[in-house]
Formats: C-alpha cells, structure tokens, sequence
C-alpha cells in the first residue's frame, strides 16, 4: 500500500513517502487524507518509521545484478495483489448487489486483495451454472478452481482473509477471533431471538403469516444497543480499528436502518450511527456497491476487486 523509495547512489537521504490509493483503509471521514497523516496511530506506522530510521545514513552500495531486480519487483507485486491459485484460474463469485450477505464477503475479499471473477446475478432470474455449483441458489456463492463450493458467507470472508489479510480483521486489537464469530452468529441467527429473525419480520412483515413489525422492530433494537454499549469503550466492535465483525454485521444493521430511516436517527445509539456511517460512506464500501451488468454465460469476465 506504501511504498519507501530507499536511496541508490551518492548522498544518503531519508526514505521517502509515496501514498497510493486506500480503498480499504478504514478512517473516519475527518482523517481521510493521504500520507503519514492518515497513518498517524496506525498499527504500519512504527515499523514504517523504523525502516525511514534505518534507511537514514546508510552508506551507498553496489547496485544488485538487474537479475535481482526483476525477482525483487515481482516479490512486490506479489504481495500487493496475492492471487488464489498460481495457475492463472480465479475464483468464482456469485453475487448480488443488495444482499447483506453478498455485501460482507465482497468487503473481504476486497479487503484481502485477493482477485475473483465477480459473477453479477438477478434472483428472480438465477443463471443454471449457479443453481449446479450450488442447488439452494442463494448468494453468495464462491467456486473455487479445483472445483471446491463455499456456500456461507462467513466461510467466504475467512477463506479471503486466510489467504491475506493485511488490515488484520482476524486479530483485533481486542478479543478473539472466536468472540468475534459468536456475536456474528447471534447476529446471523434466524432463530427466534437472533438479530436476522427480527430483522426480517421487521422488514418484510408481508412475508410471514401474523408477523407484526413492531415488536420485532424492538427486539432487533436490543441486539443494536448491545452493539452501542460495545461502542462506547472503543470506536470499533472489538478494538481502535475494524475487524471482521464490524464488516459482517454492518451491511445487517445497514439494512434495519433504511426500513425506517426517520425512526433510526431518533434512536439514543448516536455511537452505533457513527459506526454505520463511517462503514457506509467509506471508498471501501463504495467500491464494493459498484454496479455490474447481470451476468450470463459467455460474457467478458469482470474481475473484482
């Protein structure tokens, strides 16, 4: 993501800052810039200033054989866009824009880096190669190239950040990965007393005989304001920055949000606003909600991210 030009030849200098475009860096909107700025209390940001240390007074050397260079150069490209397989074959991805569940494993998968062919799909109008990887039809869905179907959203998001996962959202600053997953199935539970139960009822009460959105609004606005208690000691879920449980619940609490927006912002969870907020408008966010073209077979591929 940054790079630190060192110095070749003649008068030692101090490194150098290059910012590339953030996608994935989560910062809140006052802190969106670029440079040492937008590091500033970031995990990178001390061993980047170490290397600037380092690199200060070094003595000029002899430059390496262009063979070195060539290996060195595709090391860093490597391990700025990490591929799945060596082969050349990408993952397939099956995918629909508003889903909540689509949503969360295109955030990781962005997050990672790692490259998929995203595979666009209208669910009234579900292509056959979706229903054959995957018989219950629901996205996402992602086909890995030795044939492999990963069907849950969630085992989606690990798959991606196991392969990379360089904003480390399966380490966060505080808890355990385990917590984090606890209170992401309490959150995807469609038991009576999970947070997607009550969501759904609340949202789409029309769906379900006798449902009543009310008291299903108020059930779900329990699980929210656990979620505002956690966000008053820290400004993420589980720590100072995101992990994967801010990025797996928030396309949820996203949704139960725009069933009332009015209603919402009235709420006394101005903490949890905040955090919603800053996941929505983040360029992270807004990539991932790009829109494409329903795919059918024998169209271009569209790579993503």
């Amino acid at each position: 993501m940054f790079r630190v030009r060192r110095p070749r030849l003649g008068r030692p200098r101090a490194g150098t800052w290059r910012a590339g475009p953030l996608p994935c860096l989560w910062l809140p909107a006052h802190r969106r810039r670029t440079g040492l700025r937008a590091l500033r209390g970031w995990r990178e940001l001390p061993a980047l200033l170490r290397l600037d240390r380092r690199t200060q007074g070094r003595t000029a050397r002899t430059p390496p054989p262009a063979s070195a260079g060539r290996r060195t150069e595709a090391r860093r490209r490597q391990g700025r866009t990490p591929q799945a397989v060596s082969d050349g074959a990408l993952p397939l991805l099956y995918s629909f824009r508003r889903c909540p569940y689509a949503m969360r494993a295109r955030l990781a998968i962005a997050a990672s880096g790692v490259q998929v062919e995203l595979r666009e799909v209208v669910l009234r109008d579900k292509p056959p190669e979706l229903i054959a990887a995957s018989p219950k039809a629901t996205v996402p869905v992602l086909v890995l190239p030795d044939g492999k179907v990963i069907e849950q959203s969630i085992d989606i998001m690990l798959w991606a950040l196991r392969l990379h996962d360089p904003q480390a959202w399966l380490n966060p600053p505080s808890g355990r990965l385990d917590e984090m997953l606890a209170l992401i199935a309490r959150n995807d539970s469609n038991r009576e007393g999970g947070f997607k139960y009550h969501l759904d009822r609340y949202k789409y009460p029309n769906r379900y005989p006798a449902a009543d959105a009310a008291p299903h609004r108020s059930a779900g606005s329990a699980f929210l304001m656990e979620l505002e208690h956690r966000l008053e000691a820290t400004a993420w879920l589980f720590g100072n920055r995101p992990a994967l449980a801010d990025m797996a619940i928030a396309p949820f609490v996203r949704q139960f949000a725009a069933t009332d927006p009015d209603w919402f912002a009235g709420q006394p969870w101005l903490r949890l606003q905040a955090w919603l907020n800053t996941i929505t408008t983040s360029p992270c966010f807004n990539h991932v909600m790009g829109k494409y073209p329903q795919w059918r077979a024998g169209a271009q591929p569209t790579l993503f991210p």
